[in-house]
């Protein structure tokens, strides 16, 4: 139902970093299993997408409440429900990474309220629609799939503990989503095993510590990957940045480092 091809990281002046968007070889095939099990894909973002009419014949056009960024999550989650998934390796055009994205969940060295709370509201959303669509083209996607994965999980204790008083996200308390987070974090498959433990400690000096000291621990996490939550696609094993730009790009694109 759709094809990606790859991008090539450029910076804000247009030039090249050295990377690209995702490692080699891309996802490609029947990726429905992704979905099933954890409510995410790794695909890459919109520019590097093409659609079959046919799928977007069925569901466009989409909603525009609560999509007013990352619509392209939207089109490459049921189109991946949808059926298979074509792939080319090489780039064929270039993601810019300059800092201010609108994505981008830290700016000037605070974090971005807006974008991580719009992050987590799409996330809602994605769940809800794969659910809606799985329904109708009869594939059995369980609702809260994705809202109980470790990414979501991670982002939202990190807006509770940051910005509880706006009560966005329902009632539950800051130590019961830290104690959930924990348990998802230890299970977690797909995550190398010696990375547990560091994301464990940093996570608990962000529970303990007071918002304004514990906002900047954040800022350091993502800065230096230990944040690797901030979007669905890019969260991925899949995802390939140089060492030289990893500081831009993960405040940018809200990534943790691969390597």
């Amino acid at each position: 139902m759709k094809l990606h091809f790859n991008l090539e990281v450029i910076d804000a002046s247009g030039k090249a970093v050295g990377c690209l968007y995702m490692k080699r070889p891309l996802p490609r095939g029947d990726l429905r299993e992704d979905l099933l099990t954890s409510g995410t894909v790794a695909s890459m973002g919109m520019s590097g997408n093409v659609f079959a009419r046919t799928f977007l014949e069925q569901v466009m056009p989409m909603p525009e409440v609560g999509w007013e960024r990352g619509a392209d999550t939207y089109l490459f989650n049921l189109a991946t429900l949808t059926g298979q998934v074509g792939a080319i390796d090489e780039p064929l055009g270039g993601y810019r990474v300059h800092g201010n994205n609108v994505s981008a969940k830290v700016k000037k060295g605070s974090v971005n309220k807006l974008a991580l709370r719009k992050f987590l509201q799409r996330e809602i959303l994605t769940d809800q629609s794969l659910n809606e669509y799985g329904r109708k083209i009869g594939v059995n996607y369980r609702l809260g799939t994705l809202t109980r994965a470790l990414p979501h999980m991670q982002q939202l204790f990190l807006h509770e503990k940051l910005y509880r008083e706006d009560r966005c996200f329902g009632d539950i308390s800051v130590r019961r989503l830290f104690v959930l987070y924990m348990k998802l974090l230890i299970t977690a498959k797909g995550l190398p095993f010696y990375k547990k433990p560091i994301i464990a400690a940093w996570s608990l000096v962000v529970a303990l510590l007071p918002k304004v000291q514990a906002e900047r621990v954040v800022v350091s996490g993502y800065q230096h990957g230990l944040v690797f939550a901030a979007t669905k696609v890019l969260s991925r094993p899949q995802v390939k940045i140089s060492v030289a730009g990893a500081a831009a790009a993960a405040g940018a694109l809200g990534i943790c480092l691969a390597a």
